[in-house]
């Protein structure tokens, strides 16, 4: 599948689109695949099919094995702290749903609507929306925030909706010239 040196890759977005992209200079492993021909080959088409294939395959083991356990693993060490309060989900998280049985990269993901309290004043679960109209409320102990917090995205909006500072400058005096002073006759 992925030779040695493919998995010392940092695997970026362009790599979805076009595999083993080098940015600044013509690397011929790389097809160039917006050029306006018409001869493309059934063989090059499907090359570079496998090598799309291989790159989403390789992202989405990542995803799986690495990415999704680091956050899992941060947000187990976060909980067992004793300022666990203070990194509970907060309205507008957007979180993945642990569910038994099913393996964490298919665990659904989810918005926080609302966080139910109890006598004591901690959240105890939270009412979530999955998809356009699922309404689900789970314990906030099966709740894994992703890295994107609603402060984040509060700020986001914060910034994009305040108006840039203007700068006033005062008027300044027009200046005569010698040619503006003559007087025709």
């Amino acid at each position: 599948m992925f030779s040695h040196s493919d998995q010392n890759l940092v695997l970026r977005p362009i790599d979805l689109i076009n595999p083993y992209f080098r940015l600044g200079r013509l690397s011929n492993t790389t097809p160039l695949r917006y050029e306006e021909s018409s001869n493309e080959s059934y063989e090059s088409i499907t090359s570079y099919y496998a090598d799309l294939r291989k790159t989403l395959d390789h992202f989405w083991e990542l995803w799986q094995k690495e990415y999704l356990a680091a956050l899992a693993e941060k947000n187990a060490k976060r909980s067992s702290r004793k300022q666990a309060a203070k990194c509970q989900p907060r309205v507008g998280d957007i979180v993945l749903i642990r569910q038994e049985n099913i393996p964490r990269s298919m665990w659904p993901m989810g918005l926080v609507l609302e966080l139910l309290t109890s006598k004591d004043g901690l959240p105890r679960s939270a009412r979530l929306r999955t998809g356009k109209k699922n309404i689900l409320e789970r314990s906030v102990n099966h709740l894994v925030p992703l890295e994107v917090t609603a402060a984040d995205v509060d700020n986001l909006e914060r910034r994009k909706t305040s108006p840039a500072p203007t700068r006033i400058q005062p008027p300044r005096a027009v200046k005569k010239s010698s040619a503006d002073t003559r007087t025709y006759q």
